[in-house]
Parts: structure tokens; sequence; C-alpha cells
């Protein structure tokens, strides 16, 4: 029994013969050994019942496989499909052993009918619950995995169809932890200070208890998405400026930009030496007829034009009321477009516009060779022509018309001024006055002896607010801030209401620790009045405009940042200062070109050669002269002179050249000074600000004398 071989069920089902047990396809192999190669070769289309384990088959005593008898067929492994027929001779299922120590059959015989048996007894398939049995057909056939994903896939969007949310669309983000993450709308002021606000442990903000109010949107229905700086606390509840009170912020930004018509009045007064000195003098002029002259100077920023304006205004007015001429220096760069410009204001405030055959054209304007020995017969016939109206004849930047050729315009008015006499004013001329604004204090010593002696030699100086003798920057804010007398309220009660908040809002602003902080840091920097009004003109624009209701102490206190370590040139380090926001103070003269740089330091070895003022020609010879020393070699490159000159004009425009000369001379002869201290350029490239050019000029940058 043991020695038989098992009849093949592929060989019984298709009548074909017998292969020999002699040359058999495979060795047949018994026991664990052959249950591990037939559960290798089935194939995994769905998962079956783990068959059982195969006891240890007898071996020979050989060990070799044992083989069946000749002419008799030998027994081949399983096929290995899954449709494979039962044998005709089933034998019977073995019996289950009661222990492990049992499991083991008597022969092979019985281990191979275990496992046919065990293979041919298949279990019904059952579908899938997702399975789509009209899409797929037949639920009970084989099931791929291709068909499988594209069901799940089915499934899926079947449940996204009918997917109902429960839940609120307009509920605010919220963590893993369930707290509220706070959102950044489009449109709503981005400056508010979130350093200090409370986070969650995922770094989110949280979110204030009270809803959040809509947006401002602008008349064309767009969100503002720009903020100004200063206005950190813009809330989009703020009150509307009521329609009284927008004459008075007016007059306020006014102040700040100096634009105002009427100068608001000094504090004191009667004790203002050089504005009751201006008074009396024109009042003479004006109601008495007198010929005076004067020079009023002060550093830039003191209140010059303004203390002349304010003068003006003291002035009695009516049909008497004087002329006023005013020429500047900057715009009347000769004597022809001064004339001119004289003629056609006091044509003007006598109410005609009459034209004179002498009338310039604008190539003879652009003479500035020109120097009359007397003035046009039509101007002088205004000057001195009999009237009841004075005229006072205001010049800005009187030391520019010292450049003029041969001062004539000076000579010619001041001999004017002193041949005017006094007497009735139907046979003597109408009264002149002369006045001059300059911040040079050495003006006197640019005259020349003939103009010397026409000039009243009357001076007055006007000392900063800011200054060891003036009132300080508290005040000085205080009375701009607060134009009108909180002695004379407005009637109307909603009215008298805002100023009187108005004015609460400043003084608090004003006592604030870190605003008077960094305005009395301001001010010990400076003795300009313009700088310390202009961190307050962006948020009294922002009241003007509707976005802020009074003023912040954030927003004022970073504008005021801004104006101490945003100003000037920074010719200092890059990361000199602390930052305003996230934006580094970085120094400004770091984006100049190359070119320009070696003009910067062209011009500081001019100075500390004695030559301050220098014109391009003499910039030319000196890199010249530097290249013919230094830059030789290959590998060093020489600038051209068109580069070079291209620098020297561009320097002019960004006002690091300033003017020093007469603009008779050509722009290669013009002469020019810089404007900025040696000691500060020297500085600059001492701090790593020539990395743009080579070591030469970087090495010249830094000398603080000498030659190179």
């Amino acid at each position: 029994m043991s020695g038989e071989a098992i009849p093949s069920s592929q060989d019984e089902t298709n009548g074909e013969p017998r292969r020999s047990a002699r040359t058999p396809t495979k060795p047949i192999t018994y026991g664990r050994r052959a249950a591990t190669q037939a559960a290798a070769q089935e194939p995994r289309k769905t998962p079956r019942k783990a068959a059982p384990k195969e006891p240890k088959a007898k071996a020979t005593p050989t060990g070799t496989p044992r083989t069946a008898k000749k002419g008799t067929p030998s027994r081949t492994p399983a096929k290995e499909d899954d449709d494979e027929e039962t044998p005709k001779a089933t034998p019977a299922r073995p019996r289950t052993p009661a222990n492990k120590d049992d499991e083991t059959p008597r022969s092979g015989k019985r281990v191979a009918a275990s496992l046919a048996a065990v293979r041919s007894a298949k279990k019904p398939r059952t579908s899938l619950p997702s399975f789509d049995a009209e899409v797929f057909g037949s639920p009970t056939g084989d099931l791929s995995s291709e068909a499988f994903r594209a069901n799940e896939r089915l499934r899926r969007q079947r449940e996204a169809r009918n997917f109902t949310f429960e839940g609120d669309a307009h509920a605010p983000r919220t963590t893993r932890s369930g707290r509220v993450v706070a959102t950044r709308d489009y449109g709503r002021d981005n400056t508010e200070d979130t350093e200090d606000m409370e986070r969650d442990e995922y770094g989110g903000l949280m979110e204030p208890a009270e809803p959040e109010e809509p947006g401002v949107e602008d008349d064309a229905g767009l969100r503002l998405d720009v903020s100004l700086p200063e206005s950190r606390s813009e809330s989009p509840s703020v009150a509307p400026l009521p329609a009284s009170a927008r004459p008075h912020v007016l007059r306020i930004l006014s102040t700040l930009t100096g634009t105002e018509r009427e100068p608001a009045p000094f504090d004191k007064e009667e004790d203002n030496e050089a504005l009751q000195g201006l008074v009396a003098l024109l009042r003479g002029t004006v109601e008495r007829g007198e010929g005076n002259s004067a020079l009023v100077t002060g550093p830039r920023g003191v209140g010059k034009t303004r203390t002349i304006e304010r003068a003006i205004r003291l002035l009695p007015t009516g049909k008497d009321a004087p002329i006023i001429v005013r020429l500047s220096g900057h715009a009347q760069t000769d004597d022809r477009r001064a004339i001119r410009e004289m003629g056609r204001q006091i044509a003007e405030g006598e109410g005609r516009a009459g034209e004179d055959e002498d009338e310039l054209t604008e190539a003879d304007a652009g003479d500035a060779a020109y120097a009359p020995t007397t003035l046009p017969s039509h101007l002088l016939a205004l000057l001195t022509a009999p009237s009841p109206r004075a005229i006072i004849v205001v010049i800005d930047e009187f030391d520019l018309f010292t450049e003029h050729a041969r001062q004539a315009l000076l000579y010619c008015l001041l001999d004017v001024v002193q041949a005017v006499q006094t007497g009735p004013v139907e046979s003597t001329p109408r009264g002149l006055a002369v006045i001059g604004l300059t911040a040079r204090v050495d003006t006197l010593l640019l005259l020349e002896k003939r103009v010397k002696s026409r000039f009243s030699h009357r001076v007055w100086r006007i000392s900063s607010p800011l200054g060891p003798g003036g009132g300080g920057w508290h005040a000085l804010l205080r009375a701009a801030l607060v134009p009108w007398d909180e002695n004379k309220l407005d009637k109307e009660r909603s009215m008298r209401q805002w100023q009187e908040d108005w004015a609460f809002a400043v003084d608090m602003l004003l006592e604030h620790d870190t605003v008077s902080a960094n305005l009395e840091r301001l001010a010990g920097l400076t003795t300009d009045v313009r700088l310390l009004y202009r961190p307050f003109v962006a948020p009294i624009a922002a009241v003007l405009g509707g976005r802020l209701d009074f003023l912040s102490v954030p927003g004022v206190a970073a504008s005021v940042r801004a104006q101490l370590e945003l100003g000037g040139w920074s010719t200092g380090p890059q990361t000199a200062g602390a930052k305003l926001g996230a934006v580094d103070i970085a120094a400004k003269l770091r984006g100049l070109p190359a070119p320009a740089l070696g003009v910067l330091i062209v011009a500081k070895h001019l100075a500390y050669a004695g030559r301050a003022e220098f014109s391009l020609a003499q910039v030319e010879d000196e890199y010249a002269r530097f290249a013919r020393s230094r830059l030789v070699g290959s590998g060093r490159a020489r600038w051209p002179v068109a580069l070079l000159r291209r620098a020297f004009h561009q320097c002019r425009a960004l006002g690091l050249l300033a003017p020093a000369g007469p603009a008779s001379a050509g722009p290669r002869f013009a002469k020019v000074r810089a404007a900025l201290p040696v000691h500060e350029v020297v500085a600059f490239f001492r701090n790593d600000g020539g990395q743009a050019l080579g070591p030469e000029l970087a090495g010249w940058g830094k000398m603080s004398g000498g030659h190179v």
C-alpha cells in the first residue's frame, strides 16, 4: 500500500498516457517540504484558509525519495491552477489528532490525500459590501485589484455627493486644542502690534472675545490694504471728523508744512527783539516813506521767513498797504531774471500788467554775465514814482545774489534806497525797503566795497526755539497742534466738546514717556523746527482722511523714530541703530554706483587739501593723477572721463554736491562743495562702505588726511 503511486488527476481527466516513473518531471517530495512548495506555487488571488501542517514522511534507508515500481505511474505534484478536480478514489479525511504528538501520519499516501481534500473544498465567494454588481457584473466571480480600487473610488464619490454639512459655515478657525485662531482679513490694518498677544501651543494668535467688524472701505468699494506706519490702532469704528473741525485741522497741517497764509503769533512777541525791530523799520518805510535795508540771519529752519511774514502782517492794511516783492537766489539765478520778476510783481501789485519794449526774451534771460550799471528805465520808474504805497523787497538766499556778476542788482537797489528822501507823498518817491534773508553769518564780508557802503548794516540774528534760550519743543508743538485760544472756544456745543477733547489728547500725547523721550532726543540733534514738525504731518493727514479720530501714541512714537533713524544719508554701519518694524536701518550711500563714490572720495581729498570748493575739472585732474600712480598694472580698471562726469552730475542731482560759485561759469568749471562732512565720508568707507570699489580706491576713501 505504501509502495503504490497515486494517480494524477490531470492524467485521468485528459486521457493522456501516463508518464513513466523512471522519467519524472520533478522530484517527488513528501512531508513539510512538499507543503511549502505547494503553498509557494499557489497564486494569491483571493484570501484562502491556511492549510494544516503536514507531518514528516518516512525516509528510505538511503535517504533518497521513494519511487514507484516498474510499470506503475509515478505521482506528480498537484497542478497550480485553482480548477483541479478531485481524484476518483478520494481517501477518507484524516482523523484529527487529540494532541500534537499524534499529528504525523503513517504514510505519504495519507498526506497527499489530505492535501487534495483541503484544496478541493471550496467555499462560495461573497461580494464585498461596497461592490457594485451593476457595474462589475456578477459578484460571485473573481474580483481583481483594479476592479476593487475602481469600486472604492465610486463609493467615495457617492458619499461626497450625498454629504450634508451640519456645522456652521462662518465658524472661526480652531486649532487641535479647540482654541480660536485669529485671522487677518483683506483690508484690515496690519500695523497692530501682535508681539504681546496671547498665543496657543501651536503659535496661533488668540482671537478676542468680541466679534470683529468689517474693514473700512473707500469710495470705490475697494478694501484698504495699505496702512500708514503711524496709524497702529486704526479702527474701522473711527468717528467721522466734524465738518466744523475740518478748518482747524487744515490750519494745523499748514503750520506743520510751512504753507500757512497767515503765520501764527509768536509766544511773547513783545520780547522778540528781531520781530519788534523789523516792525519798526518797516513802519518807517510804509508810514513815512523812508528807504531802509536790513539783513536777517540764522540757521535754516529757525523761523527767519516766519519772522518777516509776521512783521508784514503787523503793518497797516487797506488801500495804502505796501507792495511785497519776493525774490529767491535759487529761482532768479541772474540779474536779468531778477529784474524781470521785480517788474512783474510791482505791476501786478498796482493792478496793471504792462508790457515794455525792454521786455526780456528767454535767450537774454540766460545771460549770466549781464551786469547793468543802472536799473532799466521802466523798473526805475516804478521804484521812484510818487505813491502812498511803499515797496518792500524780500530777497531769500541773499548770499547767492552776491555771486552775480559785479553784484549789479544789489548795487542798483541799495543805491535807490539810499536816494529815497522823505517828504510829501505827491512830490517825493515812495518808500523802499530791501530785506535780505541768509543762513551765512559772513554775508557782509561777501559784499563789494561799493555795495557795502550803501548798506545800512542793520543785522538781526534769529535763534532757534529749540536752543538753550528758546521755549523748548513742548511749547512749540503745543502751540502748533492747538492753534486756537482755549479761552475763546466755539459757541457750538459739539464743536466746543471736540476742541476740548483734541487739546486733552494732545496733552496726553506730549506727556507720554515714550513720545517725550523720542522728541527730546530729536530736539537735541537739530535746531531745525521743520524736522520737529515733520513726524506729525502723516498722523494729521490720517485724521483729515478719516482713518484716525485723534493722534495715537504708538503712531506718533513710530513716526518720530523713523525721523530719527531713517533721516539723512546714514553714513554709519549698515546695521547701526534700532529696527523700525521689519525694516533694517541701512546706509543710503551703499546704493550709489562706484563712480559716484569715487567722486565723494575725490571731494574728501580736496577738502583735506584746503580746497573745499572745487569744480568738475579739478575732480577729473585729481582722479587722473591717482590713476597714474596707483591704478597701474593688469586687472586695475580706470573709469573713462564721460563716466566720471555722469557720476559728478548725479551727485549734484542728489544733493551730495551743493553749488558754491556763480552760475556764470561753465558746467565744467562751476564751483561746488560737498554736502557731507569729510569725517562722515571717512567713517562710511571705514565701515566697509567701499566694498564695491577696488582696494586702492577703498584705501583712499579711508584716509583722513594727506595725499595719496
